[in-house]
């Protein structure tokens, strides 16, 4: 806009020059003594000539300036259509790896469960009986123990292919966060030190309060257990909005919503699994030490509710997990 006012101030002042008097009265004293080769008639057919040339030329530098502006808009808009593209088809890809493994895991674990319960309730009944010695009690204490644990596989496999079962109800976030966090605080290590940020007007939401004990509980326990079970660990709480860039982006919808995050001061998450944290059964964890389904269980339930979570973590530097829940509108104390 600048150079287009600039242009037509310079082409007005060169205008009012050509066609003053005097500069036309000059031309014609230079060319008095040659009428006969008519220079006045050509020479003051010069400067009109010239302004339209400079004219046009400014036009079609300008055409061409905003021909450049545009084509570089469209090229990025067009970049980051194709960046956008490619994030939704990895997500596209790792929904459908997630619900095929779900689809496996449930069928399989449904078939386990089948054979861990006779295992349990024989060695119950077996455990239970006053006419078996000692040893042997404390022999089906075992089988029952390892029984009850294959069973708590289980369930968690259940919880993971079905991405959250029980009824929702209305809760205030807040409220239930600090509940869950004071619970949950008990059992880590007295040098574990959970600091709260929850921010009172992040709204109601429609989720099972049992299930947010569940997700919160393994993410304060995977901090944990990635801090040595030495250091602090931040729970925050705030409302957010998503517009439809940022909704999309995450794979949700436009709207509001409420963010709970979990970060640790661990080591961080190195960059070859950061894609897989959320995969049933990987674990970075020693032999032993973990089953792979925590993450993926809270995956689970956390898009059973209309939700995402996702991970940002550097390596030496902890990592940190955000959690979105749609903000709704509902009444204490009652289902949405």
């Amino acid at each position: 806009m600048k150079d287009l006012i600039a242009g037509a101030i310079a082409f007005a002042a060169l205008l009012l020059a050509f066609v003053s008097v005097d500069f036309i009265e000059m031309i014609f004293a230079a060319t008095r003594e040659h009428e006969d080769w008519e220079l006045d008639e050509i020479l003051a057919a010069i400067p009109p000539l010239v302004l339209v040339a400079a004219w046009f030329s400014y036009r079609r530098w300008r055409e061409v300036a905003e021909l450049n502006q545009t084509l570089n808009r469209t090229v990025g808009e067009l970049e980051a259509a194709n960046a956008l593209r490619q994030r939704m088809e990895r997500q596209l890809r790792e929904s459908q790896k997630l619900e095929a493994m779900g689809k496996l895991s449930g069928g399989l674990a449904h078939e386990l469960n089948n054979v861990l319960q006779p295992i349990v309730t024989l060695a119950q009944h077996s455990a239970d009986r006053d006419d078996i010695s000692a040893e042997l009690k404390a022999r089906m204490a075992h089988i029952l123990a390892a029984a009850s644990h294959g069973s708590d596989i289980v369930r968690d496999v259940l919880t993971f292919a079905s991405g959250g079962v029980r009824e929702p109800e209305c809760l205030d976030p807040a409220l239930a966060l600090a509940d869950i966090v004071a619970f949950s605080g008990e059992s880590l290590a007295d040098t574990v030190t959970i600091e709260t940020r929850l921010a009172d007007d992040a709204g109601l939401v429609s989720l099972n309060h049992v299930e947010l004990t569940q997700v919160i509980t393994n993410l304060l326990t995977n901090a944990a257990d990635a801090m040595g079970h030495r250091g602090r660990i931040s729970v925050e709480l705030a409302p957010c909005h998503l517009n439809a860039a940022s909704a999309t982006f995450k794979g949700l919808e436009a709207g509001d919503y409420i963010r709970i995050t979990v970060a640790d001061q661990g080591p961080g998450i190195a960059p070859d699994a950061m894609g897989r944290v959320f995969d049933p059964f990987f674990t970075t964890k020693d032999a032993g030490e973990g089953t792979g389904l925590g993450l993926a269980v809270v995956h689970g339930l956390v898009r059973g509710w209309g939700g995402s979570i996702a991970v940002t973590s550097s390596v030496g530097a902890g990592a940190a997990f955000e959690i979105l829940v749609p903000r709704l509108e509902c009444e204490l104390g009652r289902e949405a």
